[in-house]
């Protein structure tokens, strides 16, 4: 049931339980005619709990990824000591697919993913 109103955009992980509930269409469902008020919000809380879990693992596998390409992207270009500023005007010298993920991705990823190829770099360099 919550379910269904996820999916269709009525419920998100900001709506409280005792708006929802004036105007939830399943009130009449005997699932719903079931449990007490105090059972059914805290099935509520607990839906909207895992939804913001999973959106959050989702965010983290993303940005993983994103730091997984840029590190990728920045091989090439990137010594010890190179300055942000230096990498910044060579990913807009490079091709435009590149360019334009770059500037897709968050800063902090772009950020994050800078700093390990550098961290990366040195340990190589100083093995």
């Amino acid at each position: 049931m919550l379910e269904e109103l996820y999916n269709s955009k009525k419920l998100d992980t900001l709506s409280k339980y005792y708006i929802v509930s004036k105007s939830m269409p399943f009130q009449s469902d005997y699932r719903f005619k079931g449990c007490e008020d105090r059972d059914r919000e805290e099935l509520f809380q607990d839906f909207l709990d895992n939804i913001v879990e999973n959106e959050r693992e989702m965010r983290k596998e993303s940005s993983a990824q994103h730091i997984s390409k840029l590190k990728k992207l920045f091989e090439d270009s990137v010594t010890v000591t190179t300055k942000w500023a230096e990498l910044e005007s060579l990913i807009e010298s490079k091709n435009a697919e590149d360019h334009e993920f770059f500037n897709y991705t968050d800063p902090m990823e772009r950020l994050t993913a800078f700093e390990e190829t550098i961290r990366d770099l040195e340990r190589e360099k100083f093995k």
